[in-house]
């Protein structure tokens, strides 16, 4: 390849530079020691690398740099060629496949047997005047303009026609079912948390090389990202899920990749086991909590109890001995009463001698005196 005064080198090592004016040459870092097939620079001063076995290198005009593989969406890890068309897409040949690169989407719309390139390995890549391409094969040759390829713009409709439990199909008639209607038209579905393992499997309706269709699922509440997938795996496995409460979400894309923004969706209710429910939980939690205050009140009422049984008891023992006292001080007040009535008494009994005793002195006295 000629830039001006400069070559560019494809080699096995790398790619480089050879300036014939000074001579000198300078590789390009960013594939070093990488086996480089082709390399191209569209007409906005972007870079694209071929290579045999690392898939598509890309160095935009601004620096950075750009890779993909099997494991984002290209086709094959060995790249032939790449070619721009007259739109100022960017196309690459791999061993099975012709991509359109997505300067949005960044993705690629992939161009295989499905749509009538040769099976065998493409190995060459030629671009005609006239934009018309050819792709070389080992069973002969395909020839397009990318200028006549229609667009599919027929947004497809997906359903949800497939549910799992344990990869054993469920269905309305199937025993112990969690189904009410059909999958087809089930909104919203109950599991209960021993189905630990279930899928669900999904269509959308593309009739147009539906083979080349791409999907995206996602379960809202477990799922960070879209999962993509293709065609030939139609399905979506989720294993241990917890308890609560999910949504999942299917999207599609036809065969152009025009996608269906819309996802089907389906609300999913895991029960949990009984010593997981909230009631369980709030239960528990005012047993750990009014246990210890339960024992302690009933610790402090049954003290209050006793406390109050024996103040009565005080208080009872202290009438009493009151009673006893007031019944005491009672007969105290009336043995001296009566002490004073019988000193009284005595007094008088002294007297009435005293006075006995002076009459019958006097008698005596008086009687010896008549006497003489």
């Amino acid at each position: 390849m000629s830039i001006t005064n400069k070559f560019g080198l494809i080699t096995p090592k790398g790619y480089a530079i050879f300036d014939i004016t000074q001579p000198s040459v300078t590789w390009n870092q960013v594939v070093d020691n990488i086996h480089v097939i082709d390399v191209y620079d569209d007409s906005k001063g972007n870079t694209w690398f071929a290579t045999l076995e690392q898939g598509l290198w890309i160095q935009w005009a601004n620096g950075s740099i750009e890779k993909h593989n099997i494991d984002n969406g290209l086709p094959s890890n060995r790249v032939y060629g790449i070619k721009e068309d007259n739109r100022h897409n960017i196309w690459v040949l791999t061993s099975n496949a012709s991509c359109r690169y997505n300067n949005d989407t960044r993705e690629f719309r992939i161009y295989n047997s499905l749509n009538g390139l040769q099976k065998s390995s493409n190995q060459s890549f030629l671009a005609a005047k006239n934009g018309t391409f050819f792709i070389g094969g080992e069973d002969g040759f395909n020839t397009f303009s990318p200028d006549n390829l229609l667009i599919n713009k027929y947004i497809p409709a997906i359903y949800i026609d497939d549910f799992y439990i344990y990869n054993k199909p469920v269905t309305l008639t199937t025993p112990n079912t969690p189904l009410i209607q059909t999958i087809e038209e089930t909104k919203e579905l109950t599991l209960s948390y021993t189905d630990t393992v279930f899928s669900f499997g999904f269509t959308a309706i593309n009739f147009t090389y539906p083979e080349n269709a791409k999907y995206a699922y996602k379960m809202e509440g477990f799922d960070k990202h879209w999962i993509y997938t293709n065609a030939s795996n139609r399905k979506a496995t989720y294993t241990n899920l917890n308890p609560g409460t999910y949504t999942f979400m299917v999207k599609a894309s036809n065969n152009d990749d025009v996608w269906n923004e819309t996802p089907t969706t389906l609300i999913i209710h895991i029960i949990p086991p009984w010593y997981k429910t909230l009631f369980f939980r709030v239960l528990l939690l005012v047993l750990l909590i009014g246990g210890p205050l339960g024992f302690y009140f009933f610790r402090v009422n049954s003290l209050k109890r006793r406390q109050y049984k024996l103040e009565h008891k005080v208080k009872m023992r202290t009438e009493q001995l009151q009673q006893a006292n007031s019944l005491l001080e009672r007969r105290q007040s009336e043995i001296i009463q009566q002490n004073i009535e019988l000193e009284g008494q005595s007094n008088k009994i002294k007297e009435m001698d005293m006075l006995k005793t002076r009459f019958f002195i006097i008698f005596l006295t008086n009687f010896a005196h008549h006497s003489r």
